[in-house]
């Protein structure tokens, strides 16, 4: 944590205020808690994004080679995957075409 000691005043104005907009809709318990867990296995300072992914899991990147072997799997027939499968393949297209729109 101290390697960003020192920092510019600007540099961590900005910082801050990108922390804060992207933080807004969780409560300072929730961030707190969720800086806390971080920090207890990180070794730098956390993203915005490192926190969203403690508190939301839901918004983290899926993996594309796992999206990649339930599709070519799926190819065999109907029934190769199981109902987690399946909703896997439609929340990573869901991701991507989110992020696409963004």
């Amino acid at each position: 944590m101290l390697k960003k000691f020192g920092e510019a005043a600007d540099v961590t104005a900005i910082r801050d205020a990108g922390f804060q907009w992207v933080l807004e809709d969780y409560t300072i318990d929730q961030v707190t808690a969720a800086f806390k867990a971080y920090l207890k296995t990180g070794k730098e300072i956390p993203t915005p994004a490192d926190i969203v992914e403690i508190l939301d899991p839901s918004v983290k990147p899926l993996c594309p080679r796992v999206y990649q072997s339930f599709v070519n799997r799926s190819k065999k027939g109907p029934f190769e995957l199981t109902r987690e499968e399946k909703a896997y393949i439609d929340h990573y297209e869901n991701q991507q075409l989110g992020r696409i729109r963004a």
